[in-house]
């Protein structure tokens, strides 16, 4: 009660003098307290003051002693805010720099030494002679935070650019990053001497970094950018150099009269670091179509093969900013007349710049010119949701051949252009059947309700076009269970003369699932009849229907006769997709685990654990796919168990041998965690692997059985001291509290 009144006064004093205008001699007053919380305050307040401090700067030296983070960071924020002034503070700020730790208890990592070095590089003049000093300390954290200050110090830090240029070729990745990027602050104080490293003896790792403080100068590097340019061409350079230069001239040089060719031809050359760099840059040249598009067009149209795909690929990273190069691509695809690969997704990329040039194109096709593998469709199957309103204007264009491929983007864009599903029904009316058959196949994906789509099926499967009639089926199969009420009518066309529509009744009945039950019985009487590619699709309908599919089991078990395995691989997935109704066809299953196709034995697996989970000899069937010879197998089983949880347990010895094969072990860490193993001998040995994630399992595993495992508290006790990683310790600290709980 004592120590809540003591708070509760400390709080009504910081309110009282909140409001009150304090001078910086108080709050510096404040730093002495014995209370946290006061001096946090005072220290926060004083961080605010600006120059206002001058007069409390030894006090705001103690301050950074401060175990409170807070008040460190609130005294060497206000140190720093007096820039010169601080000079008193140079050295115990050298202290701090030179003291600093990566995991320090009471300071932020590597903020706290980019905080430092922000505070010293504000002194400015006074500072530099110690921190070029300091760039060669043995301690990686003084080099890299004195290379940091530097970059603080403005122009008075001239005296260290030799030093930070060695520093550019250090072990440590940080040092190297903070003298790159101070030298890069100097600007025209360092473009000389970086120059100089790029033209010199000096290691690889120097170069690169010298390149890359260059560009980062950007215009500012202009003075090196002969040297940039002829690294960048010069063939006999190490490619790692060559590169850094190629990515840099891209920053330093904006003119792309100079810089195109440097980059172009470094594009088309050899090596794979050399093109990706200088492709990194090509996509930043500005303007796009002023300067880029026009040298890569001719480029474009001299290619072939894989040459043109690069250059058609760069093109389609360019996007909407690539739109010039929209009448070339269009001009090459009609005289290809075939959707080559390169130039069609080139051509989408460009978005609402390349739509109007393919409706164009369409504008001037009879609708039956343009087949399914047409260029045009292809690009409008490629386009973002950009240019739904350009596609939506397009369904009331006169030539059919627009409308059609307005709705071939549509249909491809789905969610996205529920803007459109407004205007898909009436075009189920197109006097034209390619609109119509389009028309169905974009209704649902953009959003048109399933009932409006019901209610129009008998037009659909009545119109005198067959293609029409099967794009009314695959339209209604995209609706899913919402399609129930069009089951009667979807299995009046399981009987159609036509093997594409039968099929697409098939597929949309098993989209329905088990709200189309009543298509069982004569889904069961085609299996007979059908291909073997038919059948499996019959099968997986029957699957997706689910229990009531149990009725057709005689009929679905003759199919396992089948020479084909993936007939017999689906119908042991339908008799799975039955769950407990699947009973019947368990011998079929169990014999499913000895075939020859390891997809069928796989499947196998899952069948048997969904239809039969209780069952005595289940866990021993799935314990023995453990040892298939086939990893896909062996996987199956993992998961199987993993669904089985604690009923898998008689699989514990097994999985634990698991764990020290590399293939099987994330399986079976993932299954030993489901089944919650007991044995604590296995766990314990477990718990010396050379895994990770197996240890961290096995002390979890431990947690779980509690004062069962207290054989294993001297085990863990040594992780949570010795382990490397802080997932092993916790869990090793979570079972040695469960275990002393006895919980």
């Amino acid at each position: 009660m004592r120590a809540t009144i003591a708070g509760l006064l400390v709080w009504a004093w910081l309110i009282g003098v909140s409001g009150a205008q304090r001078t910086p001699a108080e709050y510096a007053a404040d730093l002495e307290s014995t209370d946290p919380r006061i001096r946090r305050e005072a220290a926060y307040q004083l961080s605010r003051l600006g120059q206002d401090v001058r007069e409390v700067v030894p006090q705001l030296i103690r301050a950074l002693n401060d175990d409170e983070q807070q008040v460190w960071f609130g005294a060497i924020t206000a140190l720093t805010h007096l820039g010169a002034e601080a000079e008193p503070a140079l050295e115990p700020l050298l202290q701090d720099l030179e003291g600093w730790q990566p995991f320090r208890r009471n300071r932020q990592g590597s903020q706290a030494l980019y905080r430092t070095a922000v505070a010293l590089g504000a002194i400015g003049e006074a500072a530099v002679p110690s921190l070029v000093e300091r760039l060669g300390d043995r301690r990686w954290h003084v080099r890299a935070g004195a290379a940091m200050a530097l970059g603080f110090a403005g122009d008075s830090a001239r005296p260290g650019v030799p030093g930070l240029v060695v520093l550019l070729g250090d072990d440590r990745a940080e040092v190297r990053e903070a003298a790159t990027e101070t030298l890069a602050r100097m600007g025209s104080l360092a473009v000389g001497s970086l120059a100089e490293a790029l033209e010199g003896g000096a290691a690889v790792t120097r170069r690169v970094a010298a390149a890359d403080a260059l560009g980062r100068m950007g215009p500012e590097g202009m003075p090196a950018v002969g040297v940039l340019r002829l690294l960048a061409m010069s063939v006999a350079t190490e490619e790692e150099v060559r590169a850094a230069a190629l990515r840099s001239l891209g920053r330093v040089d904006r003119d792309p009269a100079t810089l195109l060719p440097v980059l172009m031809e470094a594009w088309r050359g050899e090596g794979e670091t050399i093109r990706a760099a200088a492709k990194e840059r090509l996509l930043l040249v500005r303007p796009v179509d002023r300067a880029l598009v026009l040298a890569l067009l001719p480029e474009l149209e001299a290619a072939t093969g894989a040459d043109r795909g690069r250059v058609a690929g760069l093109i389609a990273e360019l996007g909407p900013a690539a739109r010039g190069a929209g009448p070339t691509l269009v001009r090459m695809l009609r005289q290809e007349d075939r959707a080559d690969e390169g130039l069609v997704t080139a051509l989408a990329g460009l978005g609402v710049g390349g739509v109007p040039l393919v409706l164009e194109a369409l504008a001037g096709m009879p609708v039956n010119r343009v087949s399914e593998d047409h260029w045009t469709l292809a690009v409008l199957r490629r386009v973002d949701r950009t240019v739904v309103g350009r596609l939506e204007e397009a369904l009331g264009h006169e030539v059919a051949s627009v409308r059609m491929g307005a709705l071939e983007g549509l249909a491809a864009l789905g969610e996205d252009a529920r803007s459109a599903a407004g205007r898909v029904p009436a075009l189920m009316d197109d006097a034209e059947p390619a609109v119509r058959a389009r028309a169905w196949l974009a209704a649902a994906r953009c959003g048109v309700a399933p009932a409006a789509m019901v209610e129009r099926l008998d037009a659909g499967l009545g119109d005198a076009d067959l293609g029409v009639r099967r794009a009314a089926v695959a339209g209604i199969a995209e609706l899913g269970a919402a399609a129930a009420p069009a089951v009667p009518q979807l299995v009046d066309k399981l009987g159609a003369d036509d093997a594409a529509l039968r099929g697409a009744a098939v597929r949309a009945l098993g989209a329905v699932g088990p709200g189309a039950a009543v298509a069982v019985s004569p889904l069961a009487q085609s299996l007979a009849l059908v291909p073997a590619g038919d059948r499996v699709e019959t099968l997986v309908a029957l699957g997706r229907i689910g229990r009531a599919s149990a009725s057709a089991m005689p009929e679905i078990m003759e199919t396992l006769k089948a020479p084909e395995p993936e007939v017999r691989r689906a119908a042991i997935e339908a008799i799975g997709r039955m769950q407990e109704a699947g009973q019947p066809g368990l011998p079929q299953v169990l014999l499913g685990l000895k075939d020859g196709d390891p997809r069928v034995r796989a499947t196998a697996v899952e069948a048997l654990v969904a239809v039969d989970a209780a069952g005595e000899e289940t866990v021993a069937r799935v314990t023995e796919s453990l040892e298939d010879e086939v990893t896909g197998v062996r996987r199956a089983a993992g998961t199987a168990l993993v669904r089985l949880e604690q009923r898998g347990r008689p699989a514990q010895d097994r999985l634990f041998a698991m764990l020290d094969s590399a293939a099987d072990r994330g399986l079976a860490v993932e299954a030993l965690r489901a089944i919650h193993p007991t044995s604590v001998p296995a766990l314990m040995r477990a718990l010396e692997h050379g895994d990770w994630t197996v240890r961290e399992m096995a002390a979890d595993g431990l947690a779980r059985l509690g004062r069962e495992a207290n054989e294993a508290m001297a085990a863990l006790e040594r992780a949570l001291r010795e382990d490397p990683y802080e997932e092993v310790k916790r869990a090793s600290r979570r079972a040695l509290r469960r275990i002393r709980e006895g919980s």
